[in-house]
C-alpha cells in the first residue's frame, strides 16, 4: 500500500502499518468479470464453512453499494444467509421491489402484495383503493389476458372514486406491461419495465 500511495503527488505524507504483526497476508486475485469475482467469493466462503468457520466470522467488503448485486445473487443462489451491515440490501431497495412486484404478478396474478405495490405507484391510489382494485382483478380468471388486454379494466375502475386521468394512466401502464410480457423474451420484459418505471418515476 505504501509503495502505491507514494506515487500520488497530491497526497498527505503518511506511512501505513498494520495493527497485527503476524498472520496470513492478503491474496490478490484477478477475475474476468464481476460474475467470476462473485463465484470466487462464494467458493471461498463455502471452503471456509467446510473448515468449520462460522458465517458470523466472515465478511465481504466492497467500495460502493452497487458492487453488492452480483455477490448477493451468488449468495442467494447457494442459499448462504447474509446481512448487509451498511446501507440497504440490493433486493430491499424500493425501486427493485417495484420491479420484482411486476415479475411476481406475471408468475402469480393473485399476488395481492405485488399488485398493491404496482397500483400504489399511481398518484392518489392508496392501500384501500388498491385493495378494491385487486378484489376486482382477482375475481377474473387470467386477469392479464381477460381484463387488461380487452380494455375491461377501464370499465371496472370507473366504479371507484378515481379520477379519469389516473384511470387512464393505470389502464395504459398495465396494457403496455401486458403487451410486453406477451411478445417479448424475459430479459426484454425486464429492460422495458426498467425503462417504463424510470420514465414513470421521473414524472412523479
Amino acid at each position: 500500500a505504501n509503495e502505491s500511495i507514494k506515487h500520488n503527488l497530491s497526497q498527505y505524507k503518511k506511512q501505513m502499518h498494520t495493527t497485527r504483526k503476524n498472520g496470513m497476508k492478503p491474496i490478490h486475485v484477478s477475475t474476468e468479470s464481476d460474475g467470476y469475482q462473485a463465484e470466487f467469493i462464494v467458493n471461498m466462503i463455502n471452503q471456509l464453512k467446510l473448515e468449520e468457520y462460522n458465517l458470523d466470522d466472515i465478511a465481504v467488503l466492497y467500495r460502493a453499494g452497487y458492487h453488492s448485486l452480483r455477490i448477493e445473487l451468488e449468495l442467494q443462489k447457494y442459499k448462504i444467509p447474509y446481512i448487509v451491515q451498511s446501507g440497504v440490501s440490493f433486493f430491499e431497495r424500493a425501486h427493485v421491489k417495484d420491479l420484482l412486484a411486476h415479475l411476481r404478478v406475471i408468475q402469480n396474478p393473485q399476488d395481492e402484495i405485488s399488485w398493491s405495490r404496482i397500483l400504489t405507484l399511481f398518484q392518489g391510489i392508496g392501500k384501500k383503493t388498491s385493495s378494491k382494485i385487486f378484489d376486482m382483478i382477482s375475481a377474473i380468471n387470467n386477469p392479464l389476458e381477460n381484463l387488461i388486454s380487452n380494455n375491461n379494466l377501464a370499465s371496472l375502475l370507473s366504479k371507484l372514486k378515481i379520477s379519469k386521468l389516473v384511470r387512464e394512466e393505470i389502464c395504459d401502464y398495465l396494457k403496455r406491461f401486458f403487451i410486453s410480457i406477451k411478445y417479448n423474451k424475459p430479459d426484454e420484459v425486464i429492460n422495458k419495465l426498467i425503462h417504463q418505471l424510470r420514465k414513470y418515476l421521473k414524472i412523479q
